[in-house]
């Protein structure tokens, strides 16, 4: 099984599967706009990074939206961390736990430093950018490489897919981003906006797991590189 297959059945799995969720109230999460999202009262959650990396706050901040991350400080947190190894199949994962309202209550995101150190650490921005994202509520964008939402799983090649991994533009959010954050928090700074409908699950559900291989059918180069399981050919980084 590859990489990309492996991580997208681990997601699957996780998906189904609701921790401390009574086996009839299961249902699969899927990160689409508006399925889940934090409570009004969450809306400047803290950033604690226990991980190698540093999240961009500014960059979301940077949008205006109800969405203010802050660096320190008391309140809900957004937890970033280090984990996973070289046979997990993914490089970042994001993790939330859904409350029968559809609000978060716990969301971590966590990065698997054994196989970014396989790529270049712009990859490792897009990668946290882009969960740090899935935890807000955001779904991915496709073909817009100014954004890290943006899908780099939909690329016909090889070439492509590292292009928009490593594409400087995609380490941030854009303002479509902004946008759908807006709508998506609105009901939570205007009382007269419906709140948005959720999934009704309850429980623990990894929402995303960004897969350390190219898409499936997507052919890598004989000489190997990032994400092919054969040795890349090193460099700076």
């Amino acid at each position: 099984m590859t990489r990309f297959a492996a991580a997208v059945a681990f997601v699957l799995l996780s998906a189904c599967h609701l921790v401390d969720t009574p086996p009839t109230e299961r249902c699969t999460a899927q990160h689409v706009w508006e399925d889940y999202h934090l409570q009004h009262d969450a809306l400047r959650p803290v950033v604690r990074d226990e991980s190698a990396y540093a999240p961009d706050l500014a960059a979301w901040n940077e949008l205006g939206t109800p969405i203010q991350l802050e660096p320190a400080g008391a309140g809900f947190e957004l937890r970033v961390t280090d984990g996973g190894d070289e046979s997990s199949g993914w490089l970042g994962l994001a993790t939330v736990r859904i409350d029968g309202d559809s609000h978060i209550t716990e969301a971590t995101v966590t990065m698997n430093r054994t196989l970014l150190a396989g790529y270049k650490p712009v990859v490792a921005d897009h990668v946290l950018c882009q969960e740090l994202g899935h935890l807000l509520g955001l779904d991915h964008q496709r073909g817009v490489p100014d954004s890290c939402m943006d899908d780099c799983a939909t690329r016909p090649t090889y070439a492509e897919w590292m292009a928009c991994l490593e594409a400087p533009a995609g380490t941030t959010p854009n303002v479509h981003d902004g946008e759908q954050l807006e709508d998506i928090y609105a009901h939570a700074v205007d009382p007269g906006a419906p709140p948005p409908e959720g999934p009704g699950c309850v429980g623990v559900v990894v929402i995303h797991a960004f897969p350390a291989g190219p898409p499936p059918g997507v052919a890598a180069p004989a000489s190997g590189g990032p994400g092919t399981g054969a040795a890349p050919p090193r460099g700076p980084l």
